[in-house]
């Protein structure tokens, strides 16, 4: 009896080993297909552990931000975490070394050294919700490991609203959701000198409210990281 246990057991372990790299082999290549449906694919290094995604860092905050986004929203994935390069020798790029080199523009691999303009990132909302869902969370956790390399002296979080309804309850919620960035980025411990969060209602819209998906643009949170210092 002990002997067939002991082979039930390598049977049932060996099973959940090949479950596992079938998982991380499944996710690996939609993941890279997320990426290159947004763009994104070209430049962007990422490594599987199971259903963790590890994404390599590179200097712009932006594409980082929106990598992290589209591979939280692959189905299946646990984590999104992000690597120093030097930590991630033997991650691959989703696309050849050739179209790797050629990024998206603004794209840099690489190095610490922030550049001295202003960049943005950009948490978008459900309708009547202040509430972060699994992408804002993965693009706020990227800012936040930005930001330990790269402290800034100011964040301002803008909070927007798309024109459905009325201002009396869209500046409000514009604020809410301003705030809701904030307190994420806080209890993440952000190395920012200040955070402000200001509400806009659905004053500053980013496109026509003319569609349901620009409707859904609108409803979002700007997070401009001012004055970052090189390092």
């Amino acid at each position: 009896m002990p002997v067939v246990a002991g082979l039930l057991a390598a049977t049932v372990v060996g099973g959940s080993l090949w479950t596992a790299l079938r998982t991380e082999a499944d996710l690996e290549v939609r993941g890279c297909a997320a990426l290159a449906d947004a763009g994104l694919a070209a430049g962007t290094t990422v490594t599987w552990s199971g259903r963790d995604a590890t994404l390599v860092a590179v200097d712009d905050l932006g594409r980082m931000t929106e990598a992290a986004a589209a591979l939280a929203g692959v189905d299946g994935t646990r984590v999104v975490r992000v690597a120093d390069p030097a930590d991630a020798a033997d991650a691959a790029p989703c696309a050849p070394a050739a179209a790797a080199a050629g990024a998206a523009p603004g794209g840099t691999t690489g190095g610490t050294d922030a550049p001295a303009a202003a960049q943005t990132v950009t948490v978008r909302f459900a309708t009547n919700s202040a509430s972060l869902d699994r992408a804002a969370r993965a693009r706020l956790d990227v800012l936040v490991l930005w930001l330990r390399t790269h402290p800034a002296t100011a964040l301002k979080i803008g909070g927007h609203a798309d024109n459905t309804g009325f201002d009396t309850r869209n500046q409000p919620l514009s604020l809410q959701r301003a705030v809701a960035v904030s307190e994420y980025l806080r209890s993440r411990r952000a190395n920012a000198g200040r955070i402000d969060a200001t509400g806009f209602s659905s004053l500053r819209p980013a496109v026509p409210n003319i569609s349901a998906d620009n409707r859904a643009k609108n409803r979002r949170v700007e997070v401009v990281v001012e004055g970052s210092p090189r390092t």
